[in-house]
């Protein structure tokens, strides 16, 4: 989760990467996109709540 973490700060992947020892940039964008996907569905399912 650090890593949700420094992407929603705006860091960039290569500083991740390196940072978590990922094996090349695309390891580390498949894991952003994976977490800001499920993101994406817990915010949405906040906002439904106030909708029903």
């Amino acid at each position: 989760m650090l890593e949700d973490f420094l992407n929603l700060l705006g860091e960039k992947p290569k500083t991740v990467q390196e940072l978590f020892d990922h094996s090349d940039t695309s390891v580390t964008l498949v894991i952003y996109t994976h977490a800001l996907e499920i993101m994406k569905v817990i915010e949405v399912s906040k906002l439904d709540d106030l909708y029903i």
